[in-house]
């Protein structure tokens, strides 16, 4: 049974007010109120905002990472994607709002945005060939140094 517009109001304002105050609930007294029906219009705006978030990382991209040659390839097909998602948010929006207009509810995640994809760019060290470890120069060869660039990956971050 969906809830009561009223208990659901007077349950929203209590939430607001309680931190703000030093009443709880049960120190505000309601009274009883008569109904009227009026009409009106209700705006409700959203604004999308999408967050494009890098991380750097040692080792081979995850599994479900979609994977680039290039990092400027990379930054292009995220940004590419940003912008569908952009794009699709007002119809999803739309959408919603038609099939739910009229209960008190607010869209989910998922109901606006499709999941996004995970893109990647992963660099093989030029110093030392994705092998982890250079020559040693002191040594003339005969030993190895752990390379100083990767710290021994064999591989530079991923972006």
């Amino acid at each position: 049974m969906p809830p009561n517009p009223k208990d659901h109001l007077l349950r929203n304002l209590l939430r607001q007010v309680e931190p703000l105050t030093r009443y709880e609930a049960g120190d505000l007294p309601v009274r009883d109120r008569q109904d009227r029906t009026t009409n009106g219009t209700l705006v409700h705006m959203d604004r999308v905002a999408i967050e494009v978030v890098r991380g750097r990382h040692a080792g081979e991209l995850p599994r479900g990472v979609v994977r680039h040659d290039r990092e400027a390839e990379m930054e292009q097909a995220a940004a590419k994607e940003c912008s569908a998602h952009k794009a699709e948010a007002r119809e999803r929006l739309r959408t919603w709002t038609q099939a739910h207009g009229q209960a008190i509810l607010v869209p989910e995640v998922e109901d606006v945005f499709k999941e996004a994809q995970v893109h990647g760019h992963q660099h093989r060290c030029g110093t030392c060939q994705g092998h982890g470890q250079v020559s040693c120069g002191p040594c003339g060869g005969h030993g190895s140094v752990t390379c100083t660039r990767c710290h021994g990956t064999g591989r530079l971050n991923c972006h």
